[in-house]
């Protein structure tokens, strides 16, 4: 739930996205020689493909910002292990253990 208020915070900040100069040259003649019952399912269609990008795009959003916090929790633990070698080796060791620094 919070990633989806996260992605949805962030899409509700991303400017807006005009349409390109290619789909206004193919789109405005072929809805203007669609019939009117035409017209209202190629909006439909539309409209699903648009949700479907959507919902891909939150999918894909939400894989990732779990794999960045696993990446991140599995440094924080090996940083963790490597802390604690040290901490032994110098315990054993004492400044000995470090002098190929």
């Amino acid at each position: 739930m919070m990633i989806d208020e996260i992605y949805n915070y962030r899409q509700s900040n991303m400017p807006t996205v005009e349409f390109s100069a290619e789909w206004s040259k193919l789109c405005i003649p072929f809805e203007e020689s669609l019939t009117e019952e035409q017209l209202i399912t190629f909006h439909k269609l539309l409209d699903i493909q648009s949700a479907t990008s959507s919902d891909e795009a939150r999918t894909a959003y939400k894989a990732g910002f779990k794999d960045g916090a696993t990446m991140m929790i599995e440094m924080e633990a090996k940083i963790r292990y490597l802390q604690y070698f040290e901490m032994v080796l110098f315990l054993q060791f004492g400044d000995k253990a470090f002098s190929f620094r």
